[in-house]
């Protein structure tokens, strides 16, 4: 037998005359084999690729091409040469496009449609249909061949008209259901795609999500398995951990934490926390994949609480089913009874031999629901069948006990958690910015309320610096850190400077009276944060920027500064000009708010151009007068605020119940206020307190402190807080019901655009109002006052007994959250078992004698509204500041309504307008009470 060789054999020469690491990577797509391969176009090319292929499920799905490179459909106009090089004009290596499997099988005849070329668009930007692709899904023909269907990336597989090929059987079947979709226990082994099942799509939970996927994460789940979930439910997955664009960062435990077979790279927990606060990404969440599994098992994007890096959630109290002795298995059959419509609860149904033992455990389940029924709410009981403590709370301050019996007083499973609240203003803040934001405005409100929204940015970088402050970051119970917090304040500054520059100064310049004072108080509370801000971190954030922020509110003050006219009702300002003499409460508190606040915190300004922005003449054709100057803490500005509020008391201004009504019109040949408009808004008793603490700073007056806690204590009695019985509380008692905030066309769902942020605002001046006394350094040293430690400690104990309240509101605006976090309009339809839809059942008669002209805005159009050349009516006797009269300048009052901008100026009424469904103002309004509740028990836990 001869020798046997030891030279091994040689290699086969490649078939390819160069190297395709794009073919030889594990998934096909990791990187290209050009200098595109650090580009953003191929990033964005292959993640529309990976997409493709996660959705796809085991029939391949869509086949997708490059959008960019040689495996574009247009690809070869600038081509490739062998070696690797581009040459203008080269032909393409791959002219005739890649080949699928099935078009690479020998003796598979394929009959293909032609595609056309891609063009190259945003990825990102899915309302217009414009980039062709090449998916394609293979199907049997009737005659044996295969059929590839292409179609545009944003039309559905024709699955309906065609069996997906099974491998097993070249005579399957696809019958469709018309079930809804569900995400069965079996479907964590298999990638069908939904639509290849003849289901209908996953609930798009994921949808603005980016993922990035740290370590293994099996033995929990397979990585392609993962990768399928996050993609079919709507998110995207990233092979690269891009700051500016992952926004969960997917870890599993390590082997060392007990987690049995782990393969999370087996780091210690201490590793991994320092890879976590290295990062330091903005809003990048750190979570474990059970909280993808968790979302996708309730059809909804639950919160990341508990699921954060290696941070385990504490034991629960018991719960109702652990009462009754049922253990895991009541709470099973609970969680079944209340799972989301999708979810088959059958895949979940306990197996067990002894059927009568879970059965005979539920009857007793029911029958102690009957009991409880008599002594709680309902969504009381929704919470203890999930494992939360049905128990009223124990209220140690005397001024806030109430009856244990009174679930209409119950502030929540989370009563007084202030490192639940903290989150969940991150989390309501962060949900507001990252959808609605455009990069420098929202671009789907208008003008005053962006102004307003502006201002709750500030103050919730104001609610993270106290944080800072009082724990260096990191707030009891909270998930947040110093680190992160820091992180949070600078992104949401550059938000606010952003939102300097693009907010349409000209257009509100021209609006009425009440518009230009959101602007003033929004430009305050921004230099109010610097201030804040800077000496604590002795830094010098935004200390460039108040010289404009200063000037901008005084130009906005300036517009009103003279218009308290005594001629007509005495005093007061008239909210619009354009229109007939109507003194209405709101442009009268915002004259005391703002009045206040320009002496307090306003810097002076030496800038004397009197237009709001620079494209002022352009735009209008107008030259102004120069700005008449003011100083620091003017006694005009004091003044101002005092006359005011003086004014504001001598006038009825208040019903019966004590509820603020929204104005007085003056009828023909009268010069006072004789024609009250009974209707009442939720703002309107709320935008005086902030005055009203003001005036107590530079006076020293308590009395403004008592009309405060009265005006609030009013408020509170009619949401039918401090109700007897349930079925008094159940009834409207004036501005809602059930403790819970409304306004009057919340349950009907026909709230204008700005109705649906008054309540966000009156929480927003009941926390400014609530801001301790200072004891023993004024505001402004030799100008403002101290309180006495008694006074001190009343104002905090008047302002702690309103927190059971504020949470219950607070915990019912959270309850109306969809799957993506966005807060409805009526906070009370959860309490009702209600929707976010119209119910006209809960509709309620206005007050007699009202007119409701933020929701029925056509009124305006005739008397007693439209000007009919009355005193003080009409845009040629516009005046403003002490510059003169603008004679007819064009400031576009007479729209009214219509000249508002909405949507950049088109013209278009939001979508969401009358209520229909949840709006970047339901979301502002539900982050004003999330950052009362947090800022309250904050408040309370220093003290």
């Amino acid at each position: 037998m001869p020798a046997r060789s030891t030279k091994p054999p040689a290699a086969a020469k490649p078939s390819r005359s160069i190297f395709d690491p794009f073919n030889s990577s594990a998934t096909g797509h990791q990187r290209a084999d050009n200098t595109l391969s650090g580009s953003t176009s191929w990033r964005d090319s292959r993640s529309l690729k990976l997409r493709a292929q996660y959705t796809g499920g085991t029939g391949g799905g869509k086949r997708v091409s490059d959008t960019v490179g040689a495996g574009s459909l247009d690809f070869g106009q600038d081509g490739r040469t062998e070696n690797g090089g581009w040459v203008p004009g080269a032909k393409g290596l791959r002219g005739e496009g890649q080949k699928s499997l099935w078009e690479s099988t020998p003796g598979l005849a394929v009959e293909k449609d032609v595609e056309r070329p891609s063009k190259r668009v945003k990825l990102d930007v899915e309302e217009k249909p414009t980039k062709v692709v090449n998916p394609f899904t293979p199907f049997w023909r009737e005659d044996g061949k295969i059929r590839e269907t292409s179609w545009t990336s944003h039309e559905a597989s024709p699955s309906d008209l065609l069996s997906p090929i099974d491998p097993h059987s070249s005579n399957s079947t696809n019958t469709s259901s018309g079930q809804p979709y569900t995400q069965q226990a079996t479907d964590l082994s298999t990638n069908t795609a939904p639509a290849d099942r003849g289901q209908q799509p996953p609930p798009q939970i994921f949808t603005n999500l980016t993922f990035y996927i740290n370590g293994s994460t099996a033995p929990l789940i397979s990585d392609h398995k993962l990768k399928y979930l996050i993609a079919s439910h709507g998110g995207s997955h990233s092979t690269f951990l891009g700051r500016r664009t992952v926004t969960h960062v997917l870890i599993t435990k390590p082997a060392s934490s007990g987690y049995g077979r782990a393969c999370g790279g087996g780091l210690a927990g201490t590793k991994i926390q320092k890879e976590i606060a290295k990062l330091k990404g903005e809003k990048v969440r750190f979570v474990m994949v059970e909280w993808v599994l968790e979302c996708v098992r309730q059809g909804k994007r639950v919160p990341e609480r508990g699921f954060e890096g290696l941070r385990l959630a504490p034991k629960g109290v018991g719960s109702v089913a652990e009462m009754f002795g049922g253990g895991e298995v009541l709470q099973r059959y609970a969680k079944q009874m209340l799972a989301p419509p999708w979810l088959d609860t059958k895949a979940a149904r306990p197996r067990s031999s002894r059927r009568w033992i879970p059965t005979l455990l539920f009857c007793i389940l029911v029958a102690g629901t009957v009991n409880m029924l008599m002594q709680y709410s309902l969504p009381a009981l929704f919470v203890g069948y999930l494992g939360c403590s049905t128990a009223s709370p124990t209220v140690t301050d005397a001024s806030n006990a109430y009856p244990t019996s009174s679930p209409w007083q119950w502030p929540g499973p989370n009563q007084g958690k202030q490192g639940y609240w903290f989150d969940q203003l991150e989390d309501t803040l962060a949900t507001m910015q990252n959808t609605f934001w455009n990069g420098t405005y929202w671009p789907t409100t208008i003008q005053w309320i962006g102004a307003f929204m502006d201002t709750l940015l500030a103050a919730s970088d104001i609610s993270f610096t106290n944080a800072l402050d009082r724990y260096n970051g990191g707030v009891p119970g909270a998930h947040s850190t110093s680190t992160s917090l820091t992180t949070e304040i600078q992104k949401y500054f550059t938000e606010i400077e952003a939102y300097y520059g693009d907010e349409d100064a000209i257009q509100i310049f021209g609006a009425a009276y009440d518009d230009a004072q959101w602007v003033v108080l929004e430009w305050l509370e921004a230099i109010k944060f610097i201030d804040q801000y800077d000496d604590y971190a002795k830094s010098s954030l935004g200390q460039n920027d108040i010289a404009h922020f200063a000037h901008r509110a005084h130009i906005f003050y300036n517009i009103v500064q003279n218009q308290f006219n005594t001629s007509l009702c005495g005093g007061g300002i008239t909210w619009n000009p354009a229109l007939a003499p109507y003194k209405n409460a709101i442009t009268n508190e915002l004259f005391l708010a703002s009045s206040i606040g320009m002496y307090l915190y306003y810097p002076g300004d030496t800038n004397t151009s009197p237009y709001p922005s620079p494209g002022y003449l352009n735009a209008t054709n107008m030259t102004l007068p120069a700005l008449p100057a003011l100083a620091a803490h003017d006694p005009l500005l004091l003044n101002n605020a005092v006359q005011e509020y003086a004014w504001f008391q001598s006038h009825n201004f208040t019903n019966a119940q004590g509820l603020v009504v929204d104005g007085f019109h003056i009828s023909d040949n009268q010069t006072t206020c004789d024609e009250r408009n009974e209707m009442v808004y939720t703002y309107n008793q709320g935008v005086l307190l902030s005055g009203l603490r003001g005036l107590w700073e530079a006076t020293g007056d308590t009395d403004y402190l008592t009309d405060g806690y009265n005006y609030i204590k009013t408020t509170i009695n009619a949401t039918g807080w401090n109700a007897q019985e349930r079925s008094t509380a159940g009834q409207w008692a004036g501005l809602g019901r059930n403790g819970i905030m409304e306004d009057y066309c919340d349950a009907p769902a026909n709230c204008s655009q700005d109705n649906q942020i008054f309540k966000g605002i009156y929480f927003h001046h009941l926390d400014l109002f609530c801001e301790p006394l200072p004891t023993s350094t004024p505001l402004v040293a030799g100008l403002t006052h101290t309180a006495s430690p008694s006074l001190a400690a009343s104002h905090a104990a008047k302002c702690a007994s309103y927190i059971p309240w504020i949470e219950h509101n607070a915990q019912a605006a959270l309850s109306t959250r969809n799957t993506t976090g966005f807060i409805g309009g009526w906070w009370g339809a959860s309490y009702v078992n209600k929707t976010q839809e119209p119910w006209p059942a809960y509709a309620v008669p206005r007050p007699g004698g009202s007119t409701d002209e933020w929701n029925e805005p056509w009124v305006l159009q005739s008397e007693p509204w439209s000007c009919q050349g009355q005193q003080g009516c009409g845009i040629g006797e516009v005046k403003w500041g002490n510059s003169g009269g603008f004679g007819h300048n064009g400031r576009r009052m007479a729209e009214g309504f219509g000249g508002r901008k909405r949507d950049g100026g088109s013209g278009r009424r939001d979508a969401n307008d009358l209520g229909l469904g949840r709006t970047v103002e339901t979301q502002a309004s539900g982050l004003g009470v999330v950052r009362a509740a947090s800022d309250f028990l904050s408040r309370r836990a220093a003290t």
